[in-house]
């Protein structure tokens, strides 16, 4: 769907592609890792998928949505700071767009 928003044929104006994708942000940020962790790595590729995040980072008036997104996926490794050097963490964290 992130991908379809963009495509020219459907021709939604700037607006109309802010709106839908700050309903992206909402939706994302409620499923955050540290209330579905089992949903952790799809969340992950949700949020750093390459149209998304493209556009999430090129429209200034986002930025304060995509950093709460950013900040849960801090916040999940908080919480699972133990875990850091289970091969599932290492490799979430590999994954994750900070680098």
């Amino acid at each position: 769907m992130v991908y379809d928003i963009k495509r020219p044929e459907y021709a939604f104006t700037q607006p109309e592609t802010l709106e839908i994708f700050q309903v992206f942000l909402k939706f994302f940020h409620n499923l955050q890792p540290i209330k579905y962790p089992g949903f952790a790595f799809t969340w992950l590729e949700l949020i750093s998928n390459k149209y998304f995040m493209q556009t999430a980072l090129s429209t200034q008036e986002i930025w304060p949505d995509y950093h709460l997104l950013l900040l849960s996926l801090f916040k999940f490794f908080k919480q699972n700071s133990e875990l850091l050097n289970s091969p599932y963490m290492q490799t979430f964290y590999k994954g994750a767009p900070l680098t």
